[in-house]
């Protein structure tokens, strides 16, 4: 696998569907808080910062996008891989063995070259698998995010910066 620093990125996700509107991030339980644990959806305006995320990619047999989270706040996740648990939803871990290989669609087509702009019309898959989803939950409960869920996500992506370095340090990318 070779690291391609032309097709990697920071951004921001916020789901535009319906029933589950609101930005990517960990807020989970009561109180509502950013735990840096599960990829969730916070409804907008319950966050001070919205998490950014690293999409490094990866060319190569299962080319695609390693995903990290990067401090947007200051106790924000950093440094944290999305990887799957044995339901398929989305967990920030440190370390990852077989670190997945995210796919990225805008209107069902491949993220070729991206572009410092907003997209929507976003798409996520882990390979073989469906799109990021939620579970059929009640509008007050948390809404975890994962694959094979029966509620597919679409999303608009804020990219902030493009060309971004190698995330292969905690060090790198850090609020100042």
């Amino acid at each position: 696998m070779r690291y391609v620093q032309v097709r990697s990125f920071l951004a921001t996700l916020t789901s535009v569907t319906p029933e589950y509107p609101g930005n990517l991030d960990s807020v989970e339980g009561t109180p509502q808080t950013r735990r840096n644990r599960w990829l969730t959806i916070a409804p907008s305006g319950q966050i001070e910062s919205q998490q950014r995320f690293w999409f490094g990619y990866f060319e190569g047999i299962d080319a695609g996008y390693q995903v990290r989270t990067v401090e947007s706040s200051s106790g924000g996740s950093h440094y944290a891989i999305w990887d799957l648990d044995f339901q398929n939803y989305i967990g920030f871990y440190l370390t990852s063995k077989k670190p997945i290989l995210w796919r990225v669609r805008i209107d069902g087509a491949k993220l070729g070259r991206p572009e410092q702009r907003v997209y929507d019309g976003v798409t996520l898959a882990a390979p073989g698998l469906a799109t990021l989803g939620v579970a059929n939950r009640a509008s007050w409960d948390d809404h975890y995010v994962g694959v094979n869920k029966p509620n597919p996500l679409s999303l608009r992506m804020n990219i902030l910066q493009v060309g971004v370095a190698l995330f292969d340090s905690p060090l790198k990318f850090r609020q100042r």
